[in-house]
């Protein structure tokens, strides 16, 4: 079953505004700050991006990280899909 009505991709929403798409991703995201001058990105085997689907994508400027593995760049927010519950 997926989350929000069948429908994967969230929002950051803040006050009634939405500030940021969210993205899911399987697995553990990586990252990597030797390929843009010191800048972090990350790496996400996403599960329903907005604009490249479900795919291995690069992310934008990594702003922060959270414990539950989440993590927020420039342009979303990247959550790991819960393990149960969801049936892709």
């Amino acid at each position: 079953m997926l989350p929000n009505n069948g429908v994967f991709m969230d929002e950051l929403i803040y006050d009634e505004v939405v500030i940021k798409p969210v993205v899911y991703f399987t697995g553990k995201a990586t990252f990597d700050k030797t390929r843009f001058d010191g800048i972090e990105v990350g790496r996400v085997n996403a599960v329903d991006h907005y604009v490249w689907g479900r795919d291995i994508i690069r992310t934008s400027a990594v702003l922060k990280k959270y414990p539950d593995g989440s993590f927020e760049t420039t342009n979303t927010l990247y959550k790991p899909l819960p393990k149960d519950g969801y049936d892709i």
